[in-house]
């Protein structure tokens, strides 16, 4: 969890070269800008997810992606960046359980938002 805001200043991003899937708490401290610089620097990032964690075990609309108005991009972000209202801390525990988790409902936003874009 990264509450301070600080990991656009983080300097080991080059020794993740096999990670794929990324997640911050917070999304304030931070732009489009340092969101490219960081994919340029791991190409093999598919997703990024902004969040605010939340500790409660509510699930519903943070898996339910047609509930969850929250979740969304911004064209000035990328279509692979998805803004999500809640992520449970948790929430890898429903995934352990095959029940799925916030990625599922990063990966139909970044579905719906690539299949919109190539339907204008």
């Amino acid at each position: 969890m990264d509450d301070d805001g600080d990991w656009p200043t983080y300097t080991g991003w080059e020794t993740l070269a096999s990670l794929t899937h990324l997640a911050f708490a917070c999304y304030a401290f931070a732009g489009p800008e340092e969101i490219t610089r960081l994919m340029c620097t791991l190409p093999t990032i598919q997703y990024v997810a902004f969040g605010y964690y939340r500790g409660c075990d509510q699930y519903g609309d943070l898996v339910d992606s047609t509930d969850n108005n929250s979740t969304h991009t911004r064209a000035e972000w990328g279509e692979r960046v998805v803004f999500l209202s809640a992520i449970p801390p948790n929430n890898w525990e429903r995934d352990a359980r095959g029940q799925g988790d916030f990625w599922d409902v990063v990966d139909q936003e970044v579905k719906r938002g690539l299949q919109e874009r190539s339907v204008t």
